[in-house]
C-alpha cells in the first residue's frame, strides 16, 4: 500500500464524509413551462438572475441552445445539470410565445453568493490527526472557478508534527464533451524531529483533460481522462543520518483514468455513486526522479435512507510498485 500527500492515499480504508455548510438549498421548477410549448423549436433563450455566473457557461452546463426541440426530458436534464453545479439557490424555466409564434425559453436563476470558512478535523488510517481551518471562495470570474486557502496543524502517529499552508486554484473550462482543469498547489511544512527543525516546500502543477465516453448500457457517460503532473519537493537542509529521512526531488507523472460520476444534488444532500480507476506512472524522461507505477481504485456512495438521512461511504484501494519520496 502507498501513502500519498493527501487523504486519498493511505491504503485500504473507510472514511467518514464531512458536512459542508451551504447558504441555501437548490430549488428547481418547470411550473412556468407551458404544455403547448413542448415539441416546438426554441427560437430564443434568455437568462436572468445571473449576477456573477457568465451566461455562456450556464447554457453549456444546461446543454440547451436555440434551434432545439423543447422536450420534458431535455428540461429535466438541464435542471439537474444546473443544480449539480451547486451554484444556484433557485432554478426555474419559463416559456412564452410572441405574436409571430416564436418560442422564447427563459432561465430564471438565483445565485448562491457565499464563501466558506470551515474548521477541519480529520484522522487517517495511520493515526495522523489534522486540525485547522479552510477558506473557500466559489464561482470566481463567474466560471465556477475555486480558490482555496488552508492552514492546519498535523500531529503524526510517529511523533512528528508539522504546519501546512496550502493555496489551490481550480479553473475548469467547460466545452462539451471535453473538460480541462488546472491546479496549482504550494505546500509548506515546518517539521521538528528530535530537536531538528526543517522546512519542506512542495510545489505542484497539474493539468487534466477528459472527454465523455457514451456506452449504450449506461445512462451516464464514462469520463475518460489523462493528466500530467509536475511535483517538486525541496528541503532547507538534509536530514541527519540518524533520523528518518525525507527525500527531496521531483516526481513528474502521467495519469490515465476512467471515471463514472452519477452523483447529483438535492435540496439538502447528494445522492448517487462515484467510481474511478486510475494508473499513474512516473517517467525519468519527463524529469522525474522516480519511475513509480501507482494503481488506484475509488468508490464513493451517497445512499438515501429516508427523507432526511443519508448513509455515505468512501472506499480507496491503492497499490504501488515503488514509492516516490520514500513514502511507505
Amino acid at each position: 500500500m502507498h501513502s500519498h500527500k493527501n487523504s486519498l492515499r493511505h491504503g485500504l480504508l473507510w472514511m467518514v464524509t464531512c458536512c459542508v455548510l451551504y447558504t441555501g438549498y437548490s430549488h428547481a421548477s418547470l411550473i412556468g413551462v407551458g404544455p403547448d410549448a413542448i415539441g416546438l423549436t426554441v427560437d430564443k433563450i434568455l437568462v436572468s438572475g445571473n449576477e456573477i455566473t457568465q451566461e455562456r457557461f450556464i447554457l453549456k452546463w444546461a446543454g440547451i441552445q436555440s434551434g432545439q426541440i423543447l422536450t420534458i426530458p431535455m428540461l429535466n436534464n438541464a435542471l439537474q445539470e444546473l443544480r449539480d453545479t451547486g451554484l444556484f439557490k433557485d432554478i426555474q424555466f419559463q416559456t412564452e410565445r410572441d405574436e409571430n409564434g416564436e418560442l422564447t425559453l427563459r432561465i430564471l436563476l438565483e445565485e448562491k453568493h457565499y464563501w466558506l470558512l470551515l474548521p477541519r478535523l480529520s484522522r487517517n488510517g495511520d493515526g495522523d490527526v489534522k486540525a485547522g481551518i479552510s477558506l473557500r471562495m466559489y464561482n470566481l470570474n463567474g466560471a465556477d472557478q475555486t480558490l482555496e486557502f488552508r492552514a492546519q496543524q498535523e500531529e503524526e502517529s510517529d511523533g512528528d508534527d508539522s504546519e501546512e499552508l496550502r493555496f489551490r486554484y481550480i479553473m475548469p473550462l467547460f466545452s462539451r464533451p471535453y473538460e480541462l482543469k488546472w491546479q496549482l498547489v504550494r505546500k509548506i511544512e515546518n517539521t521538528e524531529v528530535e530537536d531538528f527543525e526543517n522546512i519542506e516546500t512542495i510545489d505542484q502543477f497539474a493539468m487534466a483533460v477528459s472527454r465523455d465516453w457514451h456506452i449504450d448500457a449506461l445512462d451516464i457517460p464514462i469520463e475518460v481522462g489523462t493528466a500530467i503532473s509536475f511535483q517538486d519537493r525541496g528541503l532547507d537542509e538534509p536530514y541527519p543520518e540518524n533520523l528518518e529521512a525525507r527525500e527531496a526531488g521531483r516526481y513528474n507523472s502521467l495519469t490515465l483514468a476512467l471515471v463514472f460520476d452519477d452523483v447529483h444534488n438535492e435540496r439538502y444532500r447528494r445522492y448517487g455513486s462515484f467510481y474511478s480507476l486510475a494508473i499513474e506512472q512516473g517517467f525519468s524522461w519527463l524529469g522525474s526522479d522516480y519511475d513509480s507505477t501507482i494503481f488506484e481504485f475509488q468508490a464513493i456512495g451517497f445512499r438515501r435512507l429516508d427523507r432526511y438521512d443519508n448513509f455515505n461511504y468512501r472506499f480507496v484501494l491503492e497499490v504501488a510498485n515503488d514509492s516516490p519520496f520514500d513514502y511507505p
